[in-house]
């Protein structure tokens, strides 16, 4: 899970983390970024673990939280590292991976 982690990123729109598949692009969402942290001045700060201070601690708490669920939902292919959705992971016999992988070990 500590791969997961850096593929979490926060949507400074919507003000949620989410992550998206390395192959089809499709983002999935998950916890909403706690009120304290959303000032867009600071998020950057808070992304990167710069500020020294009790929101710092809200922030990766729900971060946390974020790969917890999100992590059900993708996976991680063995042969090429990539996290990918359900829909782009394949498991066919021998050969479990993305998409791009199973074709490509297939043949």
């Amino acid at each position: 899970m500590r791969q997961f982690y850096k593929h979490i990123y926060a949507d400074k729109v919507l003000k949620q983390f989410y992550t998206s598949c390395e192959l089809c692009g499709k983002k999935k969402y998950a916890e909403k970024i706690p009120v304290l942290c959303r000032n867009p001045y600071m998020l950057y700060a808070f992304e990167h673990g710069q500020v020294k201070d009790p929101r710092q601690t809200l922030y990766n708490h729900k971060k946390a939280q974020s790969v917890q669920h999100l992590v059900r939902f993708f996976n991680h292919c063995q042969q090429c590292g990539k996290w990918v959705c359900d829909e782009c992971y394949e498991a066919k016999g021998d050969i479990d991976g993305c998409r791009d992988c199973v074709e490509r070990f297939s043949k």
